[in-house]
């Protein structure tokens, strides 16, 4: 019996202690002001793979606001339509971002911020999209439009209350191991 506990947790701790699988492209913000006249501050996270760098990227936010562009980022002056290159056709009308050369674009493992949008509204879902290039190295995962040379990708960030909470395996560990101490206490007795 005690053998079997033992190896019981020590595949839960091997599960539970696998390393974590990021999505190819992070987007979070923060929201500062007050209604009418807020200020999303958006970081964009490069998970792709190695020697990808992400050189376009926008998001779809109402109210046409102004925006605030990092250095070395520049607003193109035109809307994006994701349907161009196979993408869900969802139109970015003016919150678009675009690097002046692929290479000096957000590379692999790197966050950048300060990628600024005023609005009078908080969204409760804010749409992305991101266009990468490796120059010659093929990304092998999974992407939505473009090519393998030159992936894109779109996705949401719907921060709901509290934010994207999801436990992180040493928490799960953690209670996993409470519940087995209780059930060995409670057997005990």
């Amino acid at each position: 019996m005690r053998s079997t506990v033992l190896a019981a947790f020590v595949v839960a701790a091997l599960l539970c202690a696998g390393p974590a699988l990021a999505a190819p492209i992070t987007v979070t913000y923060t929201a500062s002001g007050g209604p009418g006249n807020y200020v999303l501050d958006f970081s964009l996270t490069n998970n792709i793979v190695d020697g990808h760098v992400v050189y376009m990227w926008g998001v779809d936010v109402p109210d046409d606001p102004a925006q605030v562009n990092p250095g070395g980022w520049i607003d193109p002056g035109y809307a994006v339509n994701t349907g161009w290159w196979g993408g869900s056709g969802r139109i970015y009308p003016s919150d678009v971002w675009a690097v002046n050369g692929w290479a000096s674009g957000v590379a692999f493992g790197q966050t950048l911020s300060g990628f600024r949008v005023n609005t009078a509204s908080i969204p409760d879902i804010i749409h992305y999209f991101a266009i990468s290039y490796g120059g010659g190295i093929r990304y092998t995962g999974e992407f939505q439009f473009l090519s393998a040379d030159n992936p894109g990708f779109e996705g949401i960030d719907d921060p709901g209350p509290g934010g994207n909470v999801v436990p992180e395996p040493a928490s799960m560990l953690l209670f996993g191991t409470g519940c087995l101490a209780a059930f060995l206490l409670k057997r005990r007795r």
